[in-house]
């Protein structure tokens, strides 16, 4: 076991690396998670106009929904509860429950490729989306 010498400053020294392991620790307390993942299968999209549900590969980014070539779209988010259940919904919603047990999500995330496709969501190419 290695001893820590404190010194007679009470280790200024070591105040930094201290308050570090603090913001971590207390960003995990919650067990809520809202930053996205390093690496994810796709990126998912619904049309704010036709309410379209579409998706592309991770390193396609829309500009315009594939349908009307609008860019009235937003980016749409995993949300996950504590008991498993996801619920797709786009990034900017407020204040989502599961519907009943009201209970907030415990982790946001991207969605993967089967959940986008089970919520009814159509893959579409680099070419579907460009003017």
């Amino acid at each position: 076991m290695t001893m820590i010498d404190w010194g007679s400053n009470g280790g200024a020294h070591c105040q930094p690396l201290a308050a570090l392991l603090v913001v971590l620790v207390g960003l995990g307390v919650c067990g809520c998670s809202r930053t996205a993942p390093k690496d994810w299968e796709v990126n998912g999209y619904q049309c704010t106009v036709t309410n379209y549900k579409f998706f592309t590969d991770k390193t396609v980014f829309a500009d315009e929904c594939p349908l009307h070539h609008d860019g009235r779209m937003v980016q749409v988010l995993a949300f996950v509860f504590p008991d498993g259940k996801v619920i797709i919904a786009p990034r900017d919603v407020q204040n989502l429950y599961e519907p009943q047990t009201h209970i907030e999500p415990k982790t946001i995330r991207y969605p993967t490729e089967a959940e986008l496709k089970a919520w009814g969501a159509v893959k579409v190419t680099r070419q579907e989306i460009s003017k």
